[in-house]
């Protein structure tokens, strides 16, 4: 009866042994190793390319500098025309700029995590931007602003507030 209570606890260990081997080896395989949230994981999935021209970068410049939201509405619909867009930092920051200052706090917020990724990843904005681009801090700074605003009533962030951190640089 001992023996064939050990055969049994020893069955028992044994299984559980092999399940657990299972599920590490198939987290390690499906998820890179990182889990679900891993910072290296997320990098590794941004390949920076460049897709926005250099008149794209031109016409989103002479937008964000003239303080023309209709302008930079238009060059961001043309970027979002644009396969593999999310992975340029040119026009992911056109991206963020137009969401900044047409007011979408949200879509902003997930535009700058995402440029933040690819700048990350090794991609770099464009020096053809005049005003120049800003960095990731002074853009959460304008996001955090642009929140504060809208919890005050206020819908979006002026053009003339945004240009105001191009001029610091």
């Amino acid at each position: 009866m001992r023996k064939r209570l050990l055969l049994i606890t020893g069955i028992i260990i044994v299984l559980c042994a092999v399940g657990v081997a299972i599920y590490i080896a198939t987290m390690l395989i499906t998820r890179g190793g990182e889990g679900k949230n891993g910072g290296a994981s997320d990098q590794a999935k941004v390949t920076p390319v460049t897709v926005c021209t250099s008149d794209v970068i031109a016409r989103a410049s002479s937008a964000i500098g003239a303080n023309d939201l209709s302008g930079l509405s238009a060059v961001s619909n043309e970027v979002t025309a644009i396969g593999k867009y999310k992975n340029d930092a040119n026009c992911e920051y056109i991206m963020v700029r137009y969401y900044l200052a047409s007011g979408q706090a949200e879509k902003a917020g997930e535009a700058i995590d995402q440029l933040q990724r690819v700048l990350s990843a090794g991609g770099a904005y464009s020096t053809e931007f005049n005003p120049p681009a800003v960095n990731i801090a002074d853009l959460r700074g304008s996001l955090a602003a642009l929140k504060a605003q809208q919890k005050a009533g206020t819908q979006q962030i002026s053009g003339d507030e945004l240009n105001k951190v191009d001029e610091q640089k």
